[in-house]
């Protein structure tokens, strides 16, 4: 088990709605706004499961993210794309237009990594993309988004093309406003 230093331990909390969670609701502290050092994303994740987008690339916040939240409690919501209404492109920016309107905003790379630090099952069950941000690799002009991915026995924490047509199977990653 990976020892944490206490700037980015993640401390679960009980939620206030009958000290139940919804379905596919998270409550996760988010202790910084920078990404660990790459070696500590290795070490969380497995050595060859973190791809070079983390190795001190510099993100872009997508303008609905352009303010840093200060570290704290978060609502974070796994939502599934099959569930978006029907006239919603699987794409970046209509699921950001769709969050905004419902009271949520996507996640940022940060915020993806505390969630995997956080919930590690929950990316083995799917793959869960945050929009809120992007980088562009170092072999390419293609920007890219955080992805959490994996299956039993592994997780993974890659880029994924920003212009992404998601699959059903897929879910977003959102924060509540």
């Amino acid at each position: 088990m990976m020892q944490l230093s206490d700037s980015h331990r993640i401390r679960i909390v009980a939620s206030l709605n009958n000290g139940k969670l919804l379905p596919d609701h998270y409550l996760v502290s988010i202790m910084s706004t920078r990404l660990p050092p790459f070696e500590a994303l290795q070490r969380m994740f497995r050595r060859n499961g973190v791809s070079s987008h983390f190795d001190g690339q510099p993100w872009k916040r997508h303008i609905t993210r352009q303010k840093l939240q200060k570290p704290g409690e978060e609502g974070l919501r796994i939502y599934w794309v099959a569930n978006t209404p029907l006239h919603i492109a699987r794409r970046r920016q209509p699921i950001i237009d769709w969050a905004e309107s419902i009271g949520y905003q996507v996640a940022i790379e940060t915020e993806a990594v505390d969630f995997a630090r956080a919930f590690p099952d929950v990316q083995r069950k799917y793959p869960i993309v945050a929009f809120g941000s992007s980088v562009h690799s170092h072999d390419s002009a293609i920007r890219s988004v955080a992805m959490l991915s994996g299956c039993k026995g592994r997780r993974e924490l890659v880029g994924t093309p920003a212009n992404v047509l998601l699959t059903d199977f897929c879910r977003v990653l959102l924060v509540k406003k």
